[in-house]
């Protein structure tokens, strides 16, 4: 499997500097991008049929404020 860099992800989609700085990451605690909003999930965190547990995110883009959420142990 290829990983792809952020940067040559956003070149490769042609997205602005505002469609760069509006886009937002879903990372884990190792700080691998699992997910950029609205756009692609990495092939690493599909469901499949290993599958054990599934965490379902659903976003209100009209609710949805700037805000940072930090759990560090």
């Amino acid at each position: 499997m290829k990983k792809k860099k952020i940067s040559k992800y956003f070149k490769d989609e042609k997205l602005s500097l505002f469609e760069k700085d509006k886009t937002w990451l879903l990372i884990n605690n190792t700080k691998e991008i699992i997910w950029i909003i609205g756009k692609r999930l990495d092939d690493r965190f599909k469901v499949n049929e290993k599958t054990k547990n599934i965490l379902n995110i659903i976003l209100n883009k009209k609710k949805i404020k700037n805000f940072y959420i930090k759990n560090e142990k």
